[in-house]
């Protein structure tokens, strides 16, 4: 048994969707209102339960009997460890699209099963797999212009206002404080409009770095749209449910007449030479859900050893990618750097 809690959410029905497709199950599908869940899902081989992730007797009764769980709910930073408690607590396996700070389980648990963090993790490890003997050197950009849902946007302002993110930070054979400086108006190659660079430094990269033995890593976020780069200038001073809201309407405002896209690009330097892998998909909730179901197969199928892991770092990079590719992930390697790929206009090739 199966269970997804979220599973009809904006992540959460991709993953019951692509966990369906598999064969994977059998399938319970948990949230709030379970007849929404039943309608949007209609068709769907699985059992629709209420439980609200609140509630610890709810959420105790929904993992009992479960062999894996997978959490698409939210926000991450609310619900903390309670879900995992829970179902590590029944002897089930666990999965989460979110991180996790301080998880100190006995049990197979994979965190950070989404896209950021999660795919902007496994896709550089793919590229360096697939290309290199070894990679001596790494920049990573990252960007997107999509719908920014409450939670997602109540996980971000609650992350910008902790620790784990390192503004300007990169990677020279080891973590360095303010190596770059933010810049805007940038035009960047496969991006459709000039945006703004916002250098950094997260766990995930580090992570990346020291497994591959980079002497050099750089990651920056690529904002995308007037709107969105005005919002993420105002929101640190306000209160947290008005730096909600205007995150949120200032995505809805820079899709108007516009067409969602995620994009990472990914350039690396080693032997053989430079190569930029070029990764596009249609939206964040479609790519998290995805990856997370391709997480909690791989959980199911004994193919992850017992531990707490980052997806990143445990999952098969090959695999991810060609449980992607075929839908909705785009995947094109270049010989050269990102500059001399030059600006794609609108964003095709």
């Amino acid at each position: 048994m199966i269970g997804i809690l979220g599973g009809y959410g904006d992540v959460g029905r991709f993953a019951t969707l692509a966990l369906h497709t598999a064969g994977a199950g059998p399938l319970r599908v948990g949230g709030r209102r379970p007849e929404i869940g039943r309608r949007l899902l209609d068709g769907i081989d699985a059992s629709f339960t209420a439980v609200d992730h609140a509630d610890d007797d709810a959420v105790r009764r929904f993992v009992t009997g479960c062999d894996v769980v997978l959490n698409c709910a939210g926000p991450a930073h609310r619900i903390g460890t309670r879900i995992l408690d829970e179902a590590v607590r029944g002897g089930a396996a666990y999965v989460d699209v979110s991180d996790l700070a301080a998880v100190d389980v006995t049990g197979t648990v994979v965190l950070a099963a989404g896209l950021r963090p999660g795919l902007t993790g496994l896709l550089p490890r793919w590229l360096a797999r697939a290309e290199f003997a070894t990679v001596r050197r790494m920049s990573c950009y990252f960007g997107l212009r999509d719908r920014f849902t409450e939670v997602a946007a109540d996980d971000y302002v609650h992350a910008s206002s902790g620790g784990g993110l390192h503004p300007l930070a990169a990677w020279r054979d080891g973590p360095r404080a303010r190596v770059h400086t933010r810049r805007t108006d940038v035009e960047v190659p496969f991006f459709p409009e000039p945006a703004a660079l916002l250098p950094y430094l997260d766990s995930e990269g580090e992570s990346l770095a020291s497994t591959l033995g980079l002497t050099a890593g750089d990651w920056f976020s690529v904002l995308c749209g007037p709107a969105v780069r005005a919002a993420f200038d105002r929101v640190h001073g306000l209160p947290r449910a008005d730096a909600v809201a205007q995150l949120c309407r200032a995505a809805r405002l820079d899709l108007v007449g516009r067409e969602p896209f995620v994009l990472l690009l990914v350039e690396a330097h080693g032997e053989p030479g430079i190569r930029t892998g070029v990764f596009r998909g249609r939206s964040n909730a479609e790519l998290t859900g995805l990856t997370a179901a391709l997480a909690t197969v791989a959980v199911a199928r004994g193919n992850v050893p017992p531990g707490v892991h980052h997806a990143a770092d445990v999952l098969d990079p090959h695999a991810v990618v060609e449980g992607l590719r075929d839908g909705p992930l785009e995947v094109t390697v270049f010989a050269g750097t990102v500059d001399s790929l030059g600006r794609v206009e609108g964003g095709v090739l």
